[in-house]
């Protein structure tokens, strides 16, 4: 009996930290949606800043597995945020995936003058607590049926969907994927 009690103990104890760890890796998720969503919320129209959102797709090979890629997608887009003194600024931000050599695999924010060709300033971490497995933006078009893979015509999308897959780093095995579609407003 003894043993069969504590058999049914770890295994729900196992149980809990799995949901908890679900639990996490969801809340990182919806913080890194949230900073998406307030950079969507800022966007400007091409006709205001003089260039358009760019959506790349790539991907890379994963080593841990034989010839499996893993989406590896960037976006960057012109926004305006509020500057020094309450005035308000231009920036382009970028939001990737980078790669670490030890095998971490971090969602960063990058923002940088509007003029330049891609954002440059330190990353800031969006999700830095679990690996990104996979990130892919896809882009809605007016007036055309379907999501496009990439993004670079000099004008806004319709819409951008984000898919995202977590994994703790810790319990690789653990992963959440999520998706949501951003609107944007702005013509």
């Amino acid at each position: 009996v003894t043993g069969m009690g504590t058999t049914a103990f770890f295994s729900l104890t196992s149980s809990w930290q799995d949901t908890k760890k679900i639990s996490e890796l969801t809340a990182m998720a919806n913080g890194a949606f949230r900073s998406m969503q307030n950079d969507f919320d800022s966007i400007l129209s091409a006709k205001l800043s003089g260039v358009g959102l760019v959506g790349v797709r790539s991907a890379v090979e994963d080593p841990r597995y034989f010839d499996r890629s893993l989406a590896d997608d960037h976006i960057i887009l012109p926004i305006t945020s509020e500057g020094a003194g309450g005035r308000d600024e231009q920036q382009r931000v970028m939001y990737r995936v980078v790669r670490a050599d030890d095998g971490s695999q971090t969602l960063v924010r990058t923002t940088g003058e509007l003029s330049a060709e891609a954002a440059g300033s330190a990353p800031s971490d969006t999700v830095d607590r679990a690996n990104v497995v996979r990130l892919r933006f896809e882009y809605a078009a007016d007036g055309r049926d379907g999501w496009q893979q990439a993004w670079n015509d000099g004008t806004l999308p319709r819409a951008v969907r984000v898919s995202m897959t977590l994994a703790d780093k810790n319990r690789p095995d653990i992963q959440i994927a999520r998706k949501t579609t951003f609107v944007i407003h702005v013509r």
